[in-house]
Protein backbone atom coordinates (compact mmCIF):
# COMPACT_ATOMS: atom_id res chain seq x y z
CA UNK A 1 0.00 0.00 0.00
CA UNK A 2 1.89 3.10 -1.21
CA UNK A 3 1.15 6.67 0.40
CA UNK A 4 1.64 9.92 -0.77
CA UNK A 5 4.84 11.99 -0.81
CA UNK A 6 4.59 14.97 1.24
CA UNK A 7 4.43 17.26 -1.99
CA UNK A 8 1.87 14.92 -3.34
CA UNK A 9 -0.39 15.76 -0.66
CA UNK A 10 0.23 19.67 -0.64
CA UNK A 11 -1.01 19.46 -4.27
CA UNK A 12 -4.31 17.76 -3.13
CA UNK A 13 -4.96 20.16 -0.52
CA UNK A 14 -3.89 22.73 -3.01
CA UNK A 15 -6.79 20.90 -5.68
CA UNK A 16 -9.45 20.89 -2.51
CA UNK A 17 -8.92 24.73 -1.16
CA UNK A 18 -9.33 25.80 -5.10
CA UNK A 19 -12.00 23.77 -5.90
CA UNK A 20 -14.11 24.92 -2.62
CA UNK A 21 -13.36 28.61 -3.31
CA UNK A 22 -15.39 29.51 -6.52
CA UNK A 23 -14.50 33.38 -5.85
CA UNK A 24 -11.72 34.90 -7.53
CA UNK A 25 -9.01 35.46 -5.21
CA UNK A 26 -5.39 36.30 -5.03
CA UNK A 27 -4.25 34.05 -1.83
CA UNK A 28 -6.15 31.45 -0.09
CA UNK A 29 -5.09 30.70 3.60
CA UNK A 30 -6.08 27.30 5.64
CA UNK A 31 -5.46 26.87 9.21
CA UNK A 32 -5.51 23.23 10.34
CA UNK A 33 -5.96 22.78 14.38
CA UNK A 34 -5.81 18.77 14.59
CA UNK A 35 -5.98 16.96 18.23
CA UNK A 36 -6.66 13.08 18.90
CA UNK A 37 -10.49 13.75 18.60
CA UNK A 38 -11.47 16.65 16.50
CA UNK A 39 -10.05 18.70 12.97
CA UNK A 40 -10.88 22.35 12.90
CA UNK A 41 -10.39 24.34 10.01
CA UNK A 42 -10.27 28.05 8.96
CA UNK A 43 -10.54 29.34 5.45
CA UNK A 44 -10.15 32.36 4.17
CA UNK A 45 -9.25 33.85 0.53
CA UNK A 46 -8.10 37.43 -0.01
CA UNK A 47 -8.23 39.34 -2.85
CA UNK A 48 -7.47 43.66 -3.39
CA UNK A 49 -7.12 43.32 0.54
CA UNK A 50 -10.37 42.07 1.47
CA UNK A 51 -10.33 38.62 3.36
CA UNK A 52 -13.33 36.62 2.92
CA UNK A 53 -13.90 33.60 4.91
CA UNK A 54 -15.80 30.06 3.52
CA UNK A 55 -17.50 27.48 4.47
CA UNK A 56 -16.01 23.83 3.18
CA UNK A 57 -18.61 20.74 2.75
CA UNK A 58 -18.58 18.23 5.21
CA UNK A 59 -17.05 15.83 1.89
CA UNK A 60 -14.20 18.54 1.41
CA UNK A 61 -13.81 18.62 5.50
CA UNK A 62 -13.29 15.06 5.36
CA UNK A 63 -11.28 14.92 2.47
CA UNK A 64 -8.97 17.67 4.17
CA UNK A 65 -8.79 15.81 7.99
CA UNK A 66 -7.46 12.47 5.54
CA UNK A 67 -4.92 14.37 4.47
CA UNK A 68 -3.30 16.55 6.96
CA UNK A 69 -3.54 13.43 9.13
CA UNK A 70 -1.20 11.77 6.31
CA UNK A 71 1.12 14.89 6.58
CA UNK A 72 1.05 13.99 10.16
CA UNK A 73 2.60 10.90 9.81
CA UNK A 74 5.28 11.89 7.04
CA UNK A 75 6.24 14.52 8.99
CA UNK A 76 6.70 12.53 12.45
CA UNK A 77 8.38 9.36 10.44
CA UNK A 78 11.18 12.22 9.01
CA UNK A 79 12.17 13.02 12.49
CA UNK A 80 9.56 15.82 13.26
CA UNK A 81 8.05 16.23 16.75
CA UNK A 82 3.93 15.78 15.95
CA UNK A 83 2.56 19.37 15.39
CA UNK A 84 -1.01 19.83 16.21
CA UNK A 85 -1.84 22.82 14.11
CA UNK A 86 -0.46 24.06 10.12
CA UNK A 87 -0.80 27.29 8.08
CA UNK A 88 -1.22 26.70 4.09
CA UNK A 89 -0.90 29.79 2.23
CA UNK A 90 -1.59 29.27 -1.63
CA UNK A 91 -0.91 32.28 -3.98
CA UNK A 92 -2.65 32.43 -7.18
CA UNK A 93 0.67 31.90 -8.67
CA UNK A 94 0.55 28.63 -7.42
CA UNK A 95 3.48 29.31 -4.80
CA UNK A 96 2.45 28.22 -1.47
CA UNK A 97 3.82 28.11 2.07
CA UNK A 98 2.89 25.84 5.05
CA UNK A 99 3.95 26.26 8.73
CA UNK A 100 3.77 23.90 11.08
CA UNK A 101 3.02 24.70 15.05
CA UNK A 102 3.48 22.75 18.24
CA UNK A 103 1.04 23.38 21.26
CA UNK A 104 2.15 21.45 24.05
CA UNK A 105 -1.16 22.14 26.03
CA UNK A 106 -3.20 21.16 23.63
CA UNK A 107 -2.01 17.71 23.32
CA UNK A 108 -3.37 16.48 26.46
CA UNK A 109 0.42 16.34 28.12
CA UNK A 110 3.37 13.76 27.14
CA UNK A 111 3.40 13.84 23.63
CA UNK A 112 4.94 10.93 21.85
CA UNK A 113 1.51 8.45 22.63
CA UNK A 114 0.17 6.69 19.29
CA UNK A 115 -3.17 8.19 17.70
CA UNK A 116 -6.16 6.14 17.39
CA UNK A 117 -7.28 7.43 14.16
Amino acid sequence: MATDSFNDIIQKVGDVLTDACRDEWESLELVAEITNNYTRFTVTSTRDGDVDFFVLSDQQSLTLDDLFRELQAITKEDGMDCWNEAVFILNVDGNFNIDFRYDDDDDGGGGGGGADT
